[in-house]
């Protein structure tokens, strides 16, 4: 749920869609309790479940309590659910691979126990997981499962948690539109049901896609009602993220006081919460701020933070876009060699999990680095070397998208509007390197 006037439009805010932990808020209230549930157990529940939000850890330290007395009492249906809720409070901590876990045994138990509505929750929550570790494929099929279920069950409100993830990856691939259309419905929904946390999530997401599409009042209009939601209701690990991309809204509209502002805000929370995820992005995003100051040594270190942050959590895409903002500060000092270096890296990633929305600018700064070492011959070969790219081939979107991930031809109409963004991209990072080649020759 959560930007980027240095690294060209539509790529420093999908930097920051880390909605899926803000979809497990959404998918904990959406999905009520079975009635097997020990009393007991489910008490102790929700006594984790009020700190959830503002103390994850102490919300863990309840939970496992409540998972003692499940497994002593060799209650199945009360070991799933509270093993699936930790995984939640889990997730929510950074630690991925511990979520993991509980959510298998959670799965695992619902399986025995034909409990689909279970099934549908766990594979919801894995899909959050696997959609963390760049397995977007895998993800997607695990979301459209959950939401199959839910919707057969009639859980419409349940259905609104995989709508937004698969909403999310979406977004990460550039399909505007698509991710727009799920976000949208997701807010009538919520509406409908007067769920509050449903609208602080579509909120958000909907925001997004338009700080995505630098649409900075539409954005601000979005994060604010998100905002006052999550403020009245005490929800602080919602009000990090709105903190977060209002401060994405704020730069894109070229405030950077006050983008800088709501960064620091965001970052205090986030760290308070043990929030580590939506940590790395809020530092990458300061990152950025401070290299528009020119404060390269304090840029540097936040860039280096929020990667060490995303290696911890073996985010991948998260450590691909930090690694195109440290190339970015390394191509203003002049430092071209480690800027290659890092844009290497950063595009392999990118390119392994088709991330169509940061290709372009990675592709432009690499060009821009040729440019400038007046390497044209360079250029040419490696626009020759990327012809047969496609930005549209393998998405979702496309219903010829083969399971080999081989390139499909595509209409030109679709191909179009990312071939163009491309080579204006292209053309200002060729136009920028020979100016800066020739200011250095007349000084």
């Amino acid at each position: 749920m959560k930007r980027k006037p240095v690294s060209g439009p539509g790529y420093w805010n999908i930097r920051n869609q880390r909605f899926p932990a803000l979809v497990f808020l959404l998918l904990v209230l959406a999905l009520p309790a079975s009635p097997q549930v020990l009393p007991l157990v489910e008490a102790w529940v929700e006594k984790a479940d009020a700190f959830k939000n503002t103390d994850p850890a102490k919300a863990a330290d309840i939970a496992a309590q409540a998972l003692a007395r499940a497994q002593k009492a060799g209650h199945k249906p009360s070991v799933a659910r509270v093993e699936r809720y930790l995984g939640v409070v889990y997730f929510m901590m950074g630690a991925v691979d511990t979520a993991r876990s509980h959510f298998e045994h959670s799965l695992v138990l619902y399986q025995e126990l034909k409990d689909e509505k279970g099934i549908a929750a766990c594979l919801n929550n894995l899909g959050v997981i696997q959609q963390e570790s760049g397995r977007y494929d895998e993800a997607i099929a695990s979301f459209e499962r959950s939401v199959k279920i839910k919707l057969r069950l009639g859980d419409t409100a349940g259905a609104c948690s995989g709508m937004i993830n698969l909403g999310t990856i979406s977004l990460y691939r550039g399909e505007h539109r698509k991710a727009g259309g799920l976000f949208t419905r997701v807010l009538r929904i919520a509406k409908s049901l007067n769920d509050t946390s449903g609208i602080i999530d579509s909120r958000i997401n909907l925001a997004s896609v338009c700080n995505d599409r630098r649409m900075s009042d539409s954005a601000l209009f979005h994060l604010a009602e998100a905002r006052f939601l999550a403020e009245s209701r005490g929800d602080y690990y919602s009000l990090g993220y709105c903190l977060n991309d209002m401060g994405v809204a704020f730069s894109n509209a070229g405030d950077h006081r006050r983008a800088l502002d709501h960064f620091n805000k965001a970052l205090v929370i986030r760290d308070d919460l043990g929030d580590l995820a939506g940590m790395a992005t809020t530092l990458d995003n300061l990152g950025k701020m401070y290299a528009i100051e020119n404060a390269y040594d304090k840029s540097l270190e936040f860039h280096y933070r929020s990667l060490k942050l995303s290696q911890q959590l073996n985010d991948s895409r998260s450590m691909a876009i930090t690694q195109n903002s440290v190339a970015e500060l390394l191509i203003r000092q002049g430092d071209y060699n480690g800027a290659e270096a890092y844009l290497r890296k950063a595009m392999a990633t990118a390119d392994a999990l088709k991330l169509d929305s940061y290709l372009p600018v990675m592709i432009a700064n690499l060009l821009k680095i040729f440019g400038v070492r007046q390497q044209f011959d360079s250029i040419d070969q490696y626009l020759l070397h990327r012809r047969s790219f496609s930005f549209a081939a393998t998405s979702p979107e496309d219903p010829g998208a083969n399971n080999a991930g081989l390139p499909i031809p595509v209409k030109p109409a679709t191909r179009l509007i990312p071939l163009l963004f491309v080579g204006s991209l292209i053309l200002l990072a060729l136009l920028s390197a020979v100016f800066t080649f020739y200011f250095r020759k007349m000084s």
